[in-house]
């Protein structure tokens, strides 16, 4: 049983079909709900066992939900992948405290919540 973050679109998206076709089971989680939604049913309809879960990682309640509705489902967690994140581009003093923040708490303390 694998938890794919950031896994409805791009790497994530190809990582959890690979893991699919290896035959796990994926929670799939996303930050957009349309998005999660359609990669879930695509992977679903291709036969594979597929839980999407919209959630926002560097908020701690939707962590727990996302854990607790995997564990649920699944009842185990054998992998986790910690695939979301963002870059920003532009020069570090155009950089404004806020968006540093919100760059270091997806990218750095989401990974140990």
């Amino acid at each position: 049983m694998v938890l794919i973050t950031g896994g409805s679109s791009g790497l994530g998206r190809a990582i959890a079909e690979a893991f699919a076709g290896a035959g796990a089971k994926i929670a799939l989680v996303g930050l957009e709900q349309p998005q999660v939604e359609q990669a879930a049913a695509e992977m679903r309809s291709a036969g594979r066992d597929v839980l999407g879960l919209a959630a926002d990682i560097t908020r701690q309640d939707d962590v727990d939900t996302l854990f607790a509705r995997t564990m649920e489902r699944f009842g185990r967690l054998d992998v986790l992948v910690n695939n979301a994140g963002r870059s920003m581009r532009g020069g570090v003093l155009d950089t404004t405290p806020e968006q540093f923040r919100d760059l270091m708490e997806l990218n750095l303390i989401a990974l140990v919540r």
